[in-house]
């Protein structure tokens, strides 16, 4: 493989290494021309000298990948993500952490310079992403959309046909 291959890899590890360092000791290295990205020693992410990410799975998930029609690297225990998790950040951290790698609190200094560049977070784009995405979870695991507008009052509770016999005697056949 040439040198070429390789830095595409390397560049896409560093930078998961980046993103997922908010999980505790997370660091990578060049492996057989891609990347491998490490917790605590432990192997749980890899980018393929072709430049596509993969994350590990477990017996807990693995039915899940398969059934996605997920690519598998190889003969390993590791599958590419669905595509709308790779379109947010937040959301390969939520996949990470169901495969067990845990945020950790780490202390960051804030320093605001004069001639800083302004902050890359947009209030209305990035919130509308989040809503999206905490959305795309709930329906995906079963969540009754009525029910939680109703719980929320934000429509009627339905009213089941003795409630509204007994309102009609208390009301005289009034409605």
């Amino acid at each position: 493989m040439s040198k070429k291959q390789t830095k595409p890899a390397y560049e896409t590890g560093e930078a998961l290494v980046k993103l997922f360092s908010v999980l505790g000791d997370v660091n990578g290295r060049k492996m057989f021309g891609g990347y491998g990205i490490f917790i605590e020693g432990a192997m749980f992410a890899l980018v393929t000298s072709d430049n596509v990410f993969h994350l590990k799975v477990d017996d807990s998930n693995r039915a899940k990948y398969a059934a996605s029609a997920a690519a598998q690297f190889q003969n390993m225990p590791y599958y590419q993500p669905p595509a709308h998790i790779l379109q947010n950040d937040d959301a390969l951290l939520i996949q990470a952490t169901r495969l067990g790698c845990y945020p950790a609190t780490v202390a960051i200094e804030t320093i605001y310079h004069p001639q800083g560049r302004p902050s890359h977070y947009q209030p209305w784009r990035d919130t509308l992403r989040i809503v999206a995405m905490v959305a795309w979870e709930l329906l995906g695991r079963g969540l009754y959309p009525l029910g939680l507008l109703r719980s929320l009052r934000l429509l009627p509770l339905p009213i089941s046909d003795h409630e509204a016999l007994v309102k009609q005697q208390d009301t005289g056949g009034k409605t």
